[in-house]
């Protein structure tokens, strides 16, 4: 897919005399967000998990708007009143050239490719004209990957309205697992090697997990009391009806894009547990991925913390207490409680809490 692109094009370039060219890097938005996307770097750490609002940074959003390239010659005078993590970044890898096109498709803006070199004025216009052939095969690419992507969250975007108009609680519990999972990501990711894309399409299908639910009937998935041996088995195939219903929206071209992958995984693993306990496979340690373990974790905080028709909300510290005990008794995976854990330990953890709930009622 796109990061092979990547990889073997800046390859392929290095081979035939450009040395210098010591970074490709496309960054790709969404929801009026720059995140970085795929990477390829040669001698110097990549800027990884990065994303900021595309109008908090003038200069980008003024190529967007202009429809233009850039060409920086040195970044020691330009980036000396930048601040910020991607700026820090440059300064520190010592990048001090670069060149950025913006990518657009049927008048859309889809991100930028950057290109940077550790020399100073290496982007003359030989080097730009080398680049072209590598930056139309660029931006085939990024459409090709875009097109293949907005026809996941088309899927996604069915499930979520489908759900609110099922069971209102159900689509605000969706939005409430999409911040929880970015929360617990972004700490983990600290601690695992993780690329940026599968951190971006984890957190943006992550909502996705529960889309069997559609198939459970109302007097089962609503029920307000506890339910019996026949109705929980009834309950737990939302997790095959889930596969069910992706496996039938996604044809053989999607089926081969790695966010389809991670939606499936999700769906099949996120009622696992790390002791063996879970369903449907009873899976255990590490044959659970990390990206379900995480998700998990997010499901039960959210569920723990909630009103539903069988129990009233938990308080956001007897929730963490729970959490943890799982994690002590090998049900959940530490480094995810851990992340709910620091994020809520603060002065302002309950204003914390509160904010989080009502962004998710706002965004449902």
């Amino acid at each position: 897919m796109l990061r092979e692109t990547v990889r073997q094009l800046h390859r392929e370039l290095i081979e035939t005399g450009l040395e210098g060219l010591h970074r490709i890097s496309i960054a790709l938005v969404d929801e009026a967000y720059l995140r970085t996307y795929v990477d390829s770097t040669e001698g110097i750490q990549p800027l990884k998990h990065h994303s900021i609002p595309l109008e908090k940074s003038p200069s980008l959003s003024a190529l967007v708007r202009q429809k233009k390239t850039r060409i920086v010659d040195d970044y020691s005078s330009y980036l000396r009143q930048c601040r910020g993590k991607a700026s820090a970044w440059l300064r520190e890898s010592q990048l001090h050239s670069s060149y950025t096109i913006p990518i657009f498709f049927q008048n859309n803006f889809l991100g930028f490719i950057f290109f940077n070199s550790c020399n100073k004025a290496f982007f003359n216009p030989l080097t730009v004209a080398t680049l072209d052939d590598t930056v139309k095969s660029l931006r085939e690419s990024i459409i090709h990957e875009r097109t293949l992507f907005d026809n996941i969250v088309s899927l996604s975007k069915f499930s979520e309205k489908a759900s609110e108009i099922r069971d209102e609680c159900t689509a605000m519990h969706c939005g409430r697992l999409t911040t929880l999972t970015r929360i617990i990501a972004r700490h983990v990711v600290q601690h695992c090697p993780v690329t940026d894309r599968e951190v971006y399409y984890l957190i943006k299908f992550s909502p996705l997990h529960d889309i069997g639910k559609i198939g459970v009937a109302d007097d089962i998935l609503l029920k307000p009391g506890r339910l019996t041996a026949e109705e929980f088995r009834e309950m737990k195939r939302h997790v095959e009806y889930g596969m069910t219903m992706v496996d039938a929206a996604c044809d053989g071209v999607v089926k081969q894009h790695e966010a389809y992958r991670i939606i499936r995984t999700l769906i099949s693993e996120h009622h696992e547990m790390l002791d063996g306990s879970g369903y449907p496979e009873g899976l255990k340690g590490e044959e659970i991925s990390l990206f379900s373990r995480i998700v998990t974790v997010s499901d039960i905080f959210d569920a723990l913390t909630s009103d539903r028709p069988y129990k009233k909300a938990w308080t956001l510290e007897q929730a963490l207490t729970e959490l943890q005990a799982m994690a002590d008794h090998g049900k959940l995976d530490p480094l995810c409680v851990e992340a709910l854990q620091q994020y809520f330990d603060q002065p302002d953890a309950q204003q914390r809490f509160t904010l989080f709930r009502e962004e998710a009622r706002m965004c449902a």
